[in-house]
């Protein structure tokens, strides 16, 4: 089963979805974006699989899409808007922007506890050395002074909690991971660690 249960160091819980291929993390994202809108949304479809999603993403980016070659954004919020999870929008926007457009869309969260309501922020994360990959944020939390970001990724179906900083680039690093792995091993992963940060592309509700 792809999807993992992950439980940060602020006790709320985050369903992460471990991508199917190798370069299928802009499909993956899709997914996890639907599911974190509509698992409490009566009438709309939470779980969907990337076969499906491949094909609507196809559909839109007039392609033969089956997760063997990158996707990119516009297309990806073109395909979220087709899977009735609400209105999304597509758009680079400056790399030091991130953070605080991660703010307002996600919302903050003050002090410890769990989340209710979730507005994911899918964010292209280009690595230091090379190639690109799609991670979703969904939620933001400030607890001492500090704010917060957690990030799920799809390459290795693992949760991550990186501080964020308005008007400074959202950094991101794949190394630390502090949950349990209980559920499985997730299809793929990192074969080495990865630094990075948000180059500017971002998917998020409008």
């Amino acid at each position: 089963m792809p999807w993992f249960t992950r439980i940060s160091r602020f006790g709320d819980a985050h369903i992460v979805y471990s991508q199917g291929s190798v370069n299928s993390c802009g499909i993956a994202s899709v997914m996890m974006c639907v599911f974190k809108v509509n698992k409490f949304a009566p009438g709309r479809a939470a779980i969907t699989n990337e076969q499906a999603v491949d094909q609507v993403y196809s559909g839109v980016s007039n392609t033969n899409y089956d997760g063997s070659a990158y996707t990119y954004a516009n297309f990806l919020g073109d395909t979220l808007n087709k899977l009735n999870c609400g209105r999304w929008k597509a758009e680079a926007i400056a790399p030091t922007a991130v953070p605080k457009l991660l703010m307002d869309t996600c919302g903050v969260t003050s002090g410890w506890g769990p989340t209710i309501d979730v507005s994911p922020v899918i964010v292209l994360v280009s690595w230091s050395g090379s190639g690109a990959h799609f991670v979703v944020v969904d939620t933001v939390r400030s607890f001492l002074g500090s704010t917060y970001a957690t990030v799920c990724d799809p390459a290795d179906g693992e949760m991550r909690v990186v501080e964020i900083k308005a008007g400074q680039r959202f950094a991101y690093h794949n190394s630390s991971v502090i949950s349990l792995n209980i559920e499985g091993t997730p299809a793929h992963g990192y074969t080495g660690p990865n630094a990075g940060s948000g180059n500017g592309w971002v998917i998020h509700q409008i």
